[in-house]
């Protein structure tokens, strides 16, 4: 007998009012974020992007050299008032007098190589990108940990509308948003089992960390995965790839700045800014670490320690899934055969990890650093059979949201509106509690999403 016509749509197939709805929302949420960045004039974008040019104008030979940051601050600051009062480079360059370049040789080649020399564009495309980076890495991660668009989307919005981090990023225009795009890319493709996969994640990851270290933990978490596993062939594709990557941003650098020496200059600085106390970012100014948040408070460092027991809890759950998720302990995939399901959920769980460890041990944390506990936020959240299974992580991942969506709510009172002390702590410890719930819900096998 045949059943009869009905406009119903069956859950789950097709367009649905809860997709297009989501969508709305995520849309709306992004013009919002995007309004966000129109009304700020671009902080720390302006340092990156002068450091850029006067590189390429060999107007400097020294960019980490104070005489040299300096004379690059007066310079543009000059160039700046000649382009018009009021303008938003004219008010940033007020504000950044002295340039500070804390950043890699390799940021500030793609800054150069990126400019045109018109600052309002350059600052609007950058907004774009960084935009559009946020948006595509919390869909791919939503979609490595399993969850369906409708729910993607909507978790898109919530991020783009309230969590303080990432706010904080789009008010200062760092690059946080397009180094999680970085990582996003990562974890996919190492979440693959093709050959120029692994490699394409190798390249990915040695770009992004020449471009910024703060993701070095991800090659050693990773590295230790395929270690634990003995999977050979893969660390030997992951290896070829970061090589590569590494290489091309060292050589492009190297160009840029007319020798290799930058790269010499940049850790020399960074090896005395982070530890003389002349030089060291206080939390007076928003450097809201662990590690600074103990100095200041007892005197010791506890840094490198937190991370070092950190990393050996890693090692431990690591080695105890050694034997586990056959999968990915297959060799490379022939071209054409299909993926392991939930290969890249495992490489999701260990990046995001990474990624909160890197937040509790640094010795420098901004706020706008946080952008990188979104992974851990979304797999906290990840959807479970049975859902009850997961509802200790799913509370820890709305907690966590909550803590993170605190700053941003309460700032019209005034309670919390800056990075300090309180609100470093408030990061911190949500961030611990973030890592502890991914090390105790590791997902058992390629094939189950509990």
């Amino acid at each position: 007998m045949t059943a009869p016509p009905t406009d119903v749509e069956p859950a789950g197939v097709g367009s649905s009012p809860a997709r297009l709805l989501a969508a709305l929302l995520a849309l709306f949420a992004a013009l919002g974020l995007w309004k966000v960045g129109r009304g700020h004039d671009g902080f720390d974008f302006y340092q990156f992007w002068v450091v850029g040019q006067a590189v390429s104008e060999g107007l400097v030979d020294d960019v980490y050299d104070d005489a040299d940051r300096a004379k690059m601050g007066a310079v543009f600051h000059e160039r700046a008032r000649s382009a018009g009062a009021g303008s938003r480079r004219a008010n940033v360059a007020e504000r950044r007098t002295f340039i500070k370049t804390w950043s890699t040789p390799f940021l500030y080649t793609a800054f150069g190589a990126l400019a045109s020399g018109d600052y309002e564009r350059d600052y609007t495309r950058f907004q774009a990108l960084c935009l559009a980076s946020t948006i595509v890495a919390v869909l791919l991660l939503a979609r490595a940990f399993g969850w369906r668009m409708p729910a993607a989307l909507l978790a898109l919005a919530v991020l783009l509308q309230s969590f303080t981090p990432l706010l904080a990023d789009v008010r200062a225009a760092n690059v946080n948003q397009v180094q999680l795009l970085g990582v996003t890319l990562c974890l996919v493709l190492a979440g693959r089992r093709a050959a120029a996969a692994l490699v394409a994640a190798g390249a990915v990851l040695g770009l992004s960390c020449a471009f910024k270290p703060n993701l070095g933990l991800v090659v050693i978490v990773l590295g230790g995965l395929e270690l634990a596993r003995r999977r050979w062939s893969r660390i030997g594709l992951l290896g070829a790839g970061l090589a590569l990557g590494a290489g091309a941003a060292v050589l492009a650098s190297a160009v840029h700045f007319g020798g290799f020496g930058a790269w010499l200059d940049w850790a020399a600085f960074l090896r005395e800014a982070l530890y003389d106390p002349e030089r060291a970012m206080t939390v007076a100014h928003g450097n809201a670490s662990i590690d600074r948040l103990v100095l200041e408070a007892t005197g010791a460092r506890v840094g490198t320690l937190l991370g070092l027991v950190l990393l050996v809890l890693v090692g431990l759950v690591l080695w105890r899934r050694r034997c586990a998720a056959p999968a990915l302990s297959a060799p490379p995939r022939p071209s054409g055969a299909p993926e392991a399901p939930g290969a890249a959920l495992e490489v999701g769980w260990l990046v995001a990890l990474a990624l909160c460890v890197g937040l509790l041990m640094a010795p420098l944390t901004f706020g706008h650093y946080y952008v990188f506990a979104i992974p851990a936020v979304l797999y906290c959240l990840r959807p479970a059979a049975p859902a009850a299974s997961a509802g200790a992580r799913h509370a820890v991942g709305a907690l966590a949201l909550a803590a993170f969506f605190a700053p941003q709510l309460l700032a019209g009172s005034g309670a919390l509106a800056e990075m300090g002390e309180l609100k470093g702590w408030l990061f911190s410890a949500t961030t611990a509690v973030l890592f502890a719930t991914l090390l105790a819900s590791a997902p058992l096998g390629p094939d189950q999403s509990a």
